[in-house]
């Protein structure tokens, strides 16, 4: 048997999706009598109430402040924000390792985000999607200069160095040329 938690969850630990805990340790719940995991509830106090106060900060800011259709400007919720809570339904199934940090969590049972907090989340992101990106903009640009590479001009065969490559023309002059021509043929 392993021994119990006592240390309180702090908002490292946790996913958080509109004041709702979506993602949480393991080791902060217990089996419970009716087949799914019930959170142990001296150790998320201090958490829900920093989550109760960082709610009420957000109701009392400036930019908390309702625009089109009645949206609020700054989480984008139609009214007020709903209260601080833990989500219910966490079952045995939900039970998952983070990919990130290898820690085991319970996941609320319509997620699958494969991450045990929020500050994995953006630890995963940030690893993640910017060298991604960053490669594929790469790949695009030499894909696009090997593209533009070797066009001549339609009217003087001069080379083209151009942004695009669908230019035909490396002036002005040229262009009014071709379309002179064009229009002599007719």
């Amino acid at each position: 048997m392993t021994k119990e938690r006592t240390a309180a969850v702090t908002r490292d630990e946790v996913r958080v999706d509109r004041w709702c805990v979506i993602a949480a340790p393991a080791s902060a719940f217990r089996w419970g009598r009716y087949g799914s995991y019930e959170p142990i509830t001296p150790l998320w106090g201090k958490l829900l109430a920093k989550l109760r106060a960082e709610r009420e900060a957000h109701l009392a800011s400036e930019e908390h402040s309702y625009g089109y259709r009645g949206h609020c400007r700054l989480c984008g919720r139609l009214g007020p924000p709903p209260e601080v809570y833990l989500a219910k339904g966490w079952r045995s199934e939900s039970r998952r390792e983070c990919n990130v940090c290898g820690t085991e969590y319970l996941s609320f049972w319509r997620t699958r985000s494969g991450r045990c907090s929020d500050a994995c989340w953006r630890a995963a992101k940030k690893a993640i999607k910017v060298p991604v990106t960053l490669r594929m903009l790469a790949a695009k640009k030499a894909r696009r200069a090997a593209g533009r590479a070797g066009h001549k001009c339609a009217v003087c065969e001069a080379e083209l160095t151009s942004l695009r490559s669908t230019r035909q023309y490396c002036s002005v002059k040229c262009r009014v040329a071709a379309c002179r021509a064009r229009k002599k043929a007719r």
